[in-house]
C-alpha cells in the first residue's frame, strides 16, 4: 500500500478516479486496493513567529533585530491540525510501504510535501509523481514513470532557501522599517520582501519620471491632398526620420506653415518595402499573462488563475506555470493528435461568447495539410526542464465563459500559430512634397500579403490600402493641397507600467528608460535572462497583487502606479543605501543564486548565508541612521510663507527650517520594575539633582510612576535644543545596568512654526517640482494622479488658500498616462450541473439553470429567458446553489456571507439582495453598538507628592539690622 498525498483535495479525487481499483471515500482520504489518497490544503505549515523562538521578541524591538534564528521551527498554520494528525495516521500505518508526493510538479508543491513528511516523521521510501497535464492519460503515465524523491534533492533545497531568506528578510526589514518610519496615527505595517520590494522600486522609479513630467506645448500639420483622382490624409514632417520630427515648438511657425500650404500645389512618390513578422514561441505562463493583459486587461493573477482551472478542472490546458517555450523532442505525435483534434473539433461549441473559431480549426487544418513548420525551435530538449510549454491537451467537456474562455483561445492560437510560417507585410510610405512652402508630408499604409501564423494569432484587422498614384514606381505624380489643419498637444509623460510591460520588467530585473523593452515580444531574447529576474514566472502575479494590498500600488484601469506610501518607502531605502531591498539588479542575482542551488552548481548553506549577511547589513543601517542626515545633501524647496524661514525636504514632508525652541524639556525613564537594585524613586531623583548640575538649569522635577518617571527640567532661556536632550539622556547612560530598560529626552511644550506641505496629498505624491511650484507660484497647474478613495483616478489644481492650506480644484477631461483601456470583468467557468433546480421568481414559466459562468432564467421556448442571472463568482467567492436557495426564493435574499473579498484585497461580510429589476445588490450588517459609557467619580485619593529641587541662587550676605 502506498500513501499519495496531493496537494488539493480536487486533485486527490482525480487521482481516485484514474488509479485502478474501487475507492472507498473517507474523512479526508480515499482507499483503495493499492493506495491510499489523502490531501494538503496548500500549505499546512507555516514558520514560527519570532514570539515562538523568544516571547521577549513579540514588542517589535529594533534593539532586538537582527532576527536570525539558529533552526528554523514549522508549526501547523490554522485550521490544519486535523488533517495535519490525519496524513501522519496514514504514514504511520502498517500496511502503508512507501509515500507518493503527488503535489503541483513545482518548487511550491515540492515545499508542501517535505514539510508534511517532516511533520509526520515517518521514515519510509517517497517517490515523486510528476504530472505535465491532468488527463487520464498523463495521469496513468506519471504513475507508471514514478521516480525517487532523491532526485530532486535540488528543488527541495531551493524550496526550503526560499521560505527561509524570505522570512529572514521579511521578518527583520518589516520590523525595522515599521520601527522607523511608522506614525502614532498610522495603521498596518510598513511591509518589506526580498521580491516586493525590488519590484516596487521599478514601479516607483517609473512613477517619479511621470510626475516629474513638464509638459511643453507642440502643434502639428496634417493636410488633404488630391492626385489621381483621389484624396488621401498626410501628416508633416521636419525630416523624413528622426526624434519629434512631427512636432512643430513655435506655434508661430506652424501658422507661417498652414498659410504657405493653403492650396498650394504637391509632387507625390512612393516607395513599397515588404517585411516579415516571426512566428512567436508558444506560451510559458508570463508570456501568457502579458498576452491576457494586453487583450484583455486581466491582471496577471486572473490570468494564472483561468490557467490553472483549465489544466486542474477542465483537464485541457498542460502545466499551466511552466517558464518553458519548448516542447520535448519525442512530442510531435502528441501535436499532430491535438492539430487532428482542433481541425475537426466544432470549437464554437465550446466557448459561450458565440465568437467564431473557426480560423482556429481551419489553421490547424492547414498545418496537417502543409506540414508543421519551425519543429527544430518547437521541440528542444535543451529548452525544456521539468515542464515544457503551455499547450491544449483536449477539448472541455462544458462551455467556457469568461476568463477561461479568453485564456483557452489565447492558448489554441498560440499554439496553432507556432507551427505556420512567418506573415508578410507590405508597407507604402507616400511622401508629398509642397514646394512653395518647402515641407513634407507623409502617409503610411500596411497591408498583410502572406497570413501565415497571422491568419489565426494576432490577427490584423482590414488594411486601408491607398489608391494607386497612376504613375511607375519611384516616379512623380502631381497633386494639391485640399485642405490643411493645425492641431496644438503637449508631449506626454512617460508611460506607466501595465503589468504586460511590468512582467517584462520583472523579467530582466531592469527599470532601463529603454522604451523598446516595454513591449518586447521576442522570447527568444528574454530566455538568455532565465534565472535572472526578479521573483519566478509561477510568483511573479501574487507579487504584484501583494503590493497593491498592501497599500504600494494602484491599479487603474490597465495601468500600475506607486502610491505615496510606495514612493516614501523605496527613498527612504535608496537614501539609507539599503541596495540589497531597494536595487532589482541585486535581486536578481540572489534569484539566480537560489536557481543554482535548485541546479544542485550552489550549497544551500552558502546561500543562506548570503542571506544573513544582508539582512545584517540593512538592520544596522536601520539602527545607526539619524533622520536629519537622509536629506542633508537636499537644496530647500523655497521659503514658508508663515515666516519666510527655508522649507526642508522631510521623510513624510516638506516642513519649515525654523527650530523647535522650548525652556522646558522632559527625561522619559522605564525601570526594570521590582526586581532592581535601586527602586524608580530613588533612580529618577537622581536624574534629577544631576540635571542640576547642568549649564543654564534652574529647576528639575522628578515624576515617578509605577515602572515609568519624568524628569522635568527648565533651563534658563528660551530657544534650540543644541544638544541639549543628548546631555540629559547621557545622564540616564551612568545608571548601572539592569536598573533602566529605556530613556528618551524631548523638548516640552516647544515653540514651532510647523508649517509643512505632506508629500501624500489627495492620494498623490508631492514630488519636489510641485511643491516648489506651490510655494512660488501659490498653484501647480494641471496635474494628474491624484486618486480617490474608491480608487479612481483624477486630475486636478492645487492652490495655496487662506492660512497658506492647500486647496485643491478637480479638472475634468484631463487625460494622463495611464492606460485606462477596457477591463472585462472576471468571470470563471464552472461545471455545469444540468438537472432542474427552481423555478425563476421574476418572470411566469422560466426557470433558473446553470450556466459555465452564471444562474440565469430560460424562460420556455425562450432562448434568453427573462433577463435574471447571477454570477456563479462575485467579490472573488463562489456562489452555489445553497447560497443562493433564498436569494431565488420569495425573500430574495442570501444568507450572511464572510468571506467575500473587496477590490481592494480585503474580506468583508454582506449578503445578496435581488432587486426588482432582477438585479443584485449587496446589503451589509449594522454596525454594532458599543459598550454603555460609564462616567466615572472623580478620585478623592491624594495625589502623590512630587519632589521639587531647586538650584540654590546665590546672593551677597546680610545681616539683620
Amino acid at each position: 500500500m502506498k500513501l499519495v498525498i496531493a496537494e488539493k483535495p480536487s486533485v486527490a479525487k482525480d487521482l481516485a478516479r484514474v488509479l485502478p481499483g474501487k475507492f472507498a471515500q473517507h474523512d479526508g482520504y480515499w482507499e483503495g486496493k493499492e493506495h491510499l489518497i489523502t490531501w494538503a490544503i496548500g500549505h499546512m505549515l507555516e514558520l514560527g513567529a519570532p514570539e515562538d523562538y523568544n516571547p521577549d521578541l513579540s514588542g517589535w524591538l529594533i534593539s532586538d533585530l537582527p532576527i536570525i534564528p539558529d533552526e528554523f521551527l514549522r508549526k501547523p498554520r490554522q485550521g490544519m491540525t486535523k488533517q495535519l494528525r490525519l496524513i501522519k495516521k496514514l504514514a504511520h500505518r502498517d500496511d502503508v510501504t512507501a509515500l507518493i508526493n503527488a503535489c503541483d510538479a513545482a518548487r511550491e508543491g515540492e515545499l508542501i510535501f517535505r514539510e508534511i513528511e517532516a511533520y509526520a516523521n515517518v521514515e519510509k521510501p517517497s517517490l515523486r509523481l510528476w504530472l505535465q497535464s491532468m488527463t487520464r492519460e498523463a495521469i496513468e503515465g506519471a504513475f507508471a514513470e514514478l521516480r525517487p524523491s532523491e532526485e530532486f534533492s535540488g528543488l527541495a533545497a531551493a524550496a526550503y532557501s526560499r521560505s527561509e531568506a524570505d522570512w529572514l528578510i521579511g521578518i527583520n526589514a518589516t520590523r525595522g522599517i515599521t520601527k522607523r518610519l511608522k506614525g502614532r496615527r498610522e495603521k498596518g505595517v510598513w511591509s518589506a520582501g526580498r521580491v516586493q520590494t525590488p519590484t516596487l522600486a521599478l514601479l516607483v522609479h517609473r512613477e517619479l519620471k511621470v510626475l516629474a513630467h513638464v509638459p511643453v506645448p507642440f502643434w502639428r500639420l496634417k493636410s488633404t491632398f488630391e492626385t489621381n483622382g483621389h484624396e488621401y490624409v498626410a501628416r508633416y514632417q521636419k525630416a523624413r526620420s528622426g526624434k519629434d520630427v512631427e512636432k512643430i515648438w513655435e506655434e508661430s511657425d506652424a501658422k507661417a506653415l498652414l498659410e504657405a500650404c493653403q492650396g498650394a500645389k504637391a509632387n507625390v512618390s512612393e516607395k513599397v518595402s515588404k517585411s516579415t513578422r516571426k512566428v512567436p514561441l508558444l506560451y510559458n505562463i508570463t508570456g501568457l499573462q502579458k498576452a491576457a493583459n494586453s487583450r484583455f486587461g486581466m491582471s496577471a493573477r486572473r490570468t494564472s488563475n483561468a490557467a490553472q482551472r483549465l489544466y486542474e478542472g477542465h483537464k485541457v490546458l498542460s502545466y499551466p506555470r511552466s517558464d518553458f517555450t519548448a516542447l520535448p523532442e519525442d512530442y510531435g505525435e502528441t501535436v499532430n493528435d491535438l492539430l487532428t483534434l482542433l481541425s475537426s473539433a466544432d470549437l464554437g461549441a465550446c466557448f459561450s461568447d458565440g465568437s467564431k473559431h473557426q480560423e482556429i480549426s481551419e489553421a490547424a487544418s492547414l498545418i496537417l495539410r502543409d506540414g508543421r513548420k519551425n519543429d527544430a525551435r518547437n521541440f528542444d530538449n535543451k529548452n525544456v526542464g521539468d515542464h515544457y510549454a503551455i499547450i491544449p491537451t483536449g477539448i472541455p467537456e462544458v462551455v467556457l465563459g469568461g476568463d477561461d474562455a479568453k485564456v483557452f483561445d489565447l492558448v489554441l492560437r498560440r499554439f496553432c500559430a507556432a507551427f505556420m510560417g512567418p506573415s508578410t507585410w507590405e508597407n507604402v510610405t507616400r511622401e508629398t512634397v509642397v514646394p512653395s512652402a518647402d515641407a513634407l508630408f507623409f502617409t503610411k499604409s500596411s497591408r498583410l500579403t502572406v497570413p501565415g501564423w497571422q491568419a489565426v494569432d494576432n490577427v490584423p484587422k482590414p488594411s486601408d490600402v491607398l489608391p494607386s498614384l497612376g504613375v511607375e514606381p519611384g516616379e512623380v505624380a502631381a497633386g494639391k493641397v485640399v485642405h490643411v489643419d493645425s492641431a496644438a498637444d503637449q508631449t506626454p509623460p512617460p508611460k506607466r507600467y501595465t503589468e504586460s510591460s511590468l512582467l517584462t520588467a520583472m523579467e530582466r530585473a531592469s527599470d532601463l528608460d529603454i522604451e523598446a523593452w516595454e513591449s518586447i515580444d521576442d522570447e527568444e531574447v528574454l530566455e538568455a535572462l532565465k534565472g535572472k529576474g526578479l521573483g519566478t514566472a509561477a510568483t511573479r502575479a501574487d507579487i504584484i497583487e501583494g503590493l497593491i494590498t498592501k497599500g504600494y500600488l494602484h491599479r487603474s484601469g490597465k495601468t500600475l502606479r506607486a502610491t505615496a506610501k510606495g514612493i516614501t518607502l523605496i527613498d527612504f531605502l535608496e537614501r539609507l543605501q539599503a541596495d540589497f531591498l531597494a536595487k532589482a539588479e541585486l535581486t536578481a542575482e540572489m534569484e539566480s543564486h537560489l536557481h543554482q542551488v535548485e541546479q544542485g552548481t550552489m550549497d544551500s548553506q552558502v546561500y543562506m548565508e548570503e542571506v544573513r549577511n544582508s539582512v545584517r547589513d540593512v538592520v544596522s543601517k536601520l539602527q545607526r541612521f539619524d533622520y536629519p542626515d537622509l536629506y542633508k545633501d537636499e537644496e530647500p524647496v523655497g521659503v514658508c510663507p508663515k515666516d519666510g524661514r527655508p522649507i526642508l525636504e522631510g521623510l513624510k514632508g516638506y516642513r519649515c527650517s525654523k527650530e523647535d525652541e522650548a525652556d522646558w524639556f522632559q527625561l522619559k525613564i522605564k525601570h526594570v520594575g521590582k526586581g532592581a537594585p535601586v527602586t524608580l524613586k530613588e533612580v529618577s531623583e537622581e536624574l534629577a539633582n544631576k540635571a542640576l548640575e547642568l549649564d543654564g538649569v534652574v529647576s528639575s522635577e522628578a515624576d515617578p510612576k509605577r515602572t515609568n518617571a519624568t524628569i522635568a527640567i527648565q533651563r534658563d532661556f528660551r530657544g534650540p535644543d543644541e544638544g541639549f536632550c543628548t546631555q540629559l539622556e547621557a545622564l540616564a547612560e551612568v545608571i548601572p545596568d539592569g536598573i533602566l530598560v529605556e530613556w528618551k529626552a524631548t523638548m516640552k511644550d516647544p515653540e514651532v512654526c510647523g508649517y509643512t506641505v505632506w508629500k501624500e496629498f489627495r492620494g498623490r505624491y508631492m514630488n519636489r517640482p510641485v511643491v516648489q511650484k506651490v510655494l512660488s507660484e501659490k498653484e501647480s497647474g494641471i496635474l494628474d494622479g491624484f486618486v480617490s478613495s474608491y480608487g479612481q483616478a483624477y486630475a486636478g489644481k492645487i492652490r495655496m488658500g487662506e492660512e497658506f492650506k492647500l486647496d485643491f480644484e478637480p479638472v475634468k477631461g484631463y487625460k494622463g498616462s495611464d492606460d485606462a483601456g477596457a477591463v472585462s470583468p472576471e468571470l470563471i467557468s464552472y461545471e455545469v450541473d444540468e438537472t432542474s433546480w427552481i423555478a425563476c421568481p421574476k418572470c411566469d414559466g422560466g426557470s433558473i439553470v446553470e450556466s459555465s459562468t452564471h444562474f440565469e432564467c430560460t424562460g420556455e421556448g425562450e432562448a434568453d429567458g427573462c433577463g435574471l442571472m447571477m454570477p456563479r463568482t462575485v467579490c472573488q467567492r463562489e456562489m452555489t446553489r445553497d447560497d443562493l436557495g433564498p436569494y431565488f426564493l420569495a425573500g430574495g435574499a442570501t444568507d450572511w456571507i464572510e468571506d467575500f473579498i473587496s477590490r481592494k484585497g480585503r474580506p468583508f461580510t454582506a449578503r445578496l439582495v435581488r432587486k426588482p429589476n432582477g438585479r443584485h445588490g449587496f446589503e451589509f450588517k449594522p454596525r454594532e453598538a458599543g459598550p454603555k459609557k460609564v462616567t466615572k467619580k472623580k478620585s478623592t485619593k491624594k495625589k502623590a507628592t512630587k519632589k521639587k529641587v531647586t538650584k540654590k541662587k546665590t546672593s551677597p550676605s546680610h545681616s539683620d539690622s
